[in-house]
């Protein structure tokens, strides 16, 4: 679902599981995880980024509904903030754990069921840069993907 464009280059560094971001004091909260039918009747705030709010109503359409959503926001940080003071859900990467915003918990869609997302890195084809490679370095150092960069 990545697009393919003759002068970017994109590469998969990983792949999230994805997480459920909801206020503190939502009914689904508590529990441990979270089925993805069970948000059925939530308003899903999304952020703008097209691949990310393709696979949120793909995995919601999986569960035999099609997801109610807010108008999006700029970005998974915003979304994030926005579910943290109570205007509905998200989903978002494992990784968004290490982001602590106060009154919003994370919690697991249920095992078993592919509900991931790959995250890629987007950039200019035979135009590296030394911030570039260095970026990419760092990804392959954490035995990520790995990531390559196309050489003039």
């Amino acid at each position: 679902m990545v697009p393919i464009e003759p002068d970017i280059q994109v590469q998969m560094i990983c792949r999230e599981q994805l997480l459920v971001a909801m206020h503190m004091s939502h009914p689904l909260a508590q529990r441990e995880w979270i089925h993805i039918g069970d948000l059925r009747d939530e308003t899903f705030i999304l952020g703008s980024e097209v691949t990310a709010a393709s696979r949120v109503v793909e995995i919601c359409r999986k569960a035999g509904f099609i997801p109610r959503l807010a108008e999006p926001s700029s970005n998974v940080v915003t979304a994030t903030l926005l579910a943290a003071v109570g205007a509905g859900v998200t989903l978002v990467p494992a990784s968004m754990v290490n982001v602590h915003f106060p009154e919003i918990v994370y919690r697991p869609l249920e095992a078993g069921l592919d509900h991931s997302m790959e995250l890629h890195c987007f950039f200019l084809n035979k135009k590296p840069s030394p911030v570039l490679a260095s970026m990419l370095e760092i990804i392959n150092s954490f035995g990520l993907q790995p990531a390559t960069l196309v050489e003039s």
